[in-house]
């Protein structure tokens, strides 16, 4: 299983940005839409190449929603990969 915290700038959170803006400071060209389809790939080939699940953790989530339901939220995402009834 991989768990991968997004920053929510520089993999233009969906919730924040719209495909057309540009968030990331670093490359100013590269719209949002871009960002989530480059991260897509990547996470269709760790699935393909590794086999393994992914998990996206935002960090607009840990920032609202704090530590705790974050922890149950990756929590109960393991237990749906590994078929557990919650």
């Amino acid at each position: 299983v991989v768990i991968e915290f997004n920053g929510d700038v520089f993999h233009g959170n969906p919730e924040i940005f719209n495909e057309n803006d540009k968030p990331n400071p670093y490359n100013q060209a590269l719209k949002a839409k871009q960002i989530w389809e480059s991260d897509k790939q990547r996470i269709m080939w760790l699935k393909e190449n590794y086999n393994v699940s992914v998990i996206v953790v935002w960090e607009n989530d840990y920032r609202k929603k704090g530590y705790e339901y974050l922890k149950q939220y990756v929590i109960n995402q393991l237990k749906e990969i590994n078929g557990i009834l919650i």
